[in-house]
């Protein structure tokens, strides 16, 4: 995304590839309290509990 950025040619343009590239990032990174649920929900399985009564 940085290489684009610099070859892009409409310098007005510019700041919305970087602008995309974040809000992918964070549409598809889980948080930190996403990580630690499905971590939760993951050994509960693992050990054979029910996640959903």
């Amino acid at each position: 995304t940085f290489r684009q950025y610099g070859q892009w040619p409409h310098a007005q343009t510019r700041p919305y590839l970087l602008v995309a590239a974040a809000r992918y990032l964070a549409a598809h990174a889980p948080t930190n309290r996403a990580q630690g649920q499905t971590y939760q929900i993951a050994d509960r399985l693992h050990r054979g509990d029910q996640v959903f009564e």
